[in-house]
Parts: structure tokens; sequence; C-alpha cells
């Protein structure tokens, strides 16, 4: 879809490190169909042309900009010129509501967040490195997405937040992380100690006398832990608004993507249930087995409420998921 003819494209500036070059322009092959649309314009430090004064160039794209992406990297950290000159004057515009700062994290670098930027929702999910995830392509799509949902709010009208599948819609871009969108790296300790685990090799259950691999985990997928699912609606009244509609279509296909690494993990587990011999694996196996039904009735629930409310355009104040 082209964006209407009065809503000017908007400007997208690059702020990297050269050693991440590779991973800019598979970024910016993944924006491309947004530039042919007409919602936004990128621009980078390449497309100055010989000849011309660069400094100048990159200080008038970064006044220019509403959207400046910090695509970090341990390298995007060590840069003087990134760090010290367009972090700081991104952050600036951020700041006086001129512009949308949106991080990016290329590569794994302990601390980012508590840089000055650490206290803006960042992508891809989660904050979970690109280079982290099992597929780049199903890394950048989901980058490309937030950066959609913040173009297109932005021609709204609508400033205040930088959308994120799986971050809780009621959080703006300047509020600090809550819990359950900190980055994946601060999470991982706290699923250590799980009695039902997953990682890289497959499910495992841990009973008396040995472990037991329940298969392999679906690639490019974190672990989740096993508790029951809390995600709520966001508390709307009336018809929904632009913001409030992508919201919950970026929270529909989250819980989408869910409920599928859910139901395989399911099969793995009654496959794992059919051919076990041993009573305290199988009674271990079928715990495991009801509470991922149990997971995927709530999850269906949720997105047929979803569903609902974007079919109707409208919900009430009491709406309840």
């Amino acid at each position: 879809m082209t964006a209407p003819a009065n809503k000017a494209a908007i400007e997208v500036f690059f702020s990297y490190a050269h050693e991440d070059e590779d991973l800019r322009d598979k970024l910016a092959n993944h924006l491309k169909l947004l530039e042919r649309q007409g919602v936004i314009q990128k621009w980078h430090d390449r497309q100055i042309l010989a000849g011309t004064e660069w400094k100048g160039q990159i200080d008038r794209h970064l006044e220019t900009a509403q959207i400046i992406l910090l695509l970090v990297s341990s390298d995007f950290l060590a840069s003087d010129y990134c760090y010290d000159i367009e972090m700081k004057r991104a952050l600036e515009r951020h700041d006086a509501g001129e512009a949308r700062v949106i991080p990016i994290i290329l590569r794994s670098v302990d601390n980012w967040w508590k840089t000055p930027f650490g206290k803006l929702q960042a992508l891809p999910t989660d904050a979970k490195p690109v280079t982290n995830w099992a597929n780049l392509d199903g890394a950048f799509a989901d980058v490309a997405r937030g950066i959609r949902l913040t173009a297109e709010a932005w021609q709204q009208g609508e400033h205040g937040t930088v959308p994120q599948s799986g971050a809780n819609p009621e959080n703006t871009a300047d509020q600090p992380s809550t819990p359950s969108s900190q980055p994946a790296e601060q999470l991982q300790s706290s699923n250590q100690n799980q009695t039902n685990t997953e990682n890289s090799t497959g499910w495992q259950i841990h009973v008396s006398g040995g472990t037991v691999n329940i298969g392999n985990s679906p690639a490019g997928q974190s672990s989740k832990p096993d508790k029951p699912h809390s995600t709520t609606l966001p508390n709307l009244s009336g018809n929904l608004t632009t913001m409030q509609r992508q919201r919950l279509e970026q929270r529909r296909d989250r819980l989408q993507e869910e409920w599928t690494l859910r139901s395989s993990k399911l099969k793995q587990l009654r496959s794992a249930y059919a051919i076990e011999t041993s009573a305290a694996v199988k009674f271990q196996l079928q715990q495991q087995i009801e509470a991922e039904e149990t997971q995927l009735a709530q999850l269906e629930a949720e997105l047929n409420d979803i569903e609902q409310t974007l079919k109707t355009g409208t919900v009430s104040a009491n709406a309840q998921p």
C-alpha cells in the first residue's frame, strides 16, 4: 500500500560503525519496501557523494531525520564519533520530541542497557541481538516491523511510543524497561533454575536418576519459562485508534508465534509419552502435557479476544480477555 500523498515520507537516519556495514545493508534491504511505498526515506553516510563535505552532510541529516536508528554493537560503542557526537545529538532531539531514537541491537555487547539510550525500547523483540537469531531475515523482519509501526504512528502525529513485538503496549519509549521487556541477555540467568528447561539441544525433564530429552526446540526461538500466560489486553474504551490497532495486531502476531512454538512442544511431549516405558518419566511427561494444553487454551482465548476487538473496532471499558 502506498502512503497517502499528503503524508511526507519519514526520514530514517542510520547511526552505525563501519564494521557493521554488512548488517546495515541487510536491514536497508528489509526497509526497501517501505521506501517504495513512500513511508520512509532512509539515509546513511555511504550516500554522501564524492567531493562533498561529509561532516556537514551527516550533521544536516541528523538534524532533519524523524527516526534515528542506533545500530548497537561493540564497535558502535567503541566509536567516539558514533557515541559522543551522533548518539548525543540524537538523544537531545529525542528528548525534545523532534525525533524518535530506536536502538537496534545488532551484536551482543554487555551492559548496553546502562548507556544513555538504555532507557529506550529497543529492537528486535526483547532486545535479542540480531546475530543471535537462527535466521537473520527473521530478525530484520522483526526490526522492520517495529520501524514501520513507528513511522506510521509518526505520520499520524503519535510520537510517544516505539512499538515492539512482545513489549508491553502500555510502556512508552521514555519509560524504564519493566522486567518483561528487559534485554534477553539479562533474563537468561532467571531461567536456569527451572525444573523443566529448554536449551539448544531440546526440552528436558529432570527426574530421579537422570535427564530425559524431549526433542529439539524450533530454530530461532528463545526459551520461555513454563508459567501461566499472563498477558492481558490493554485497557481500551470506545473506538480503536490507529496506534491501538497496530499494537493489537503486533501482539496478535507475537501470540501466534508463541502458539506455534508451544504446539510444536506439545507434539514432542506426546510423542515421547507414547514410547516411554518408565512410569516415573511418564508421570512427568503427563504433567508437562497438561501444562502445555492449558497454555495453548489461554493463548487461543486471548487470540480470539484480539481478533474480535480488531474485527469490531471497538471495545468496552470493562472488556476482559
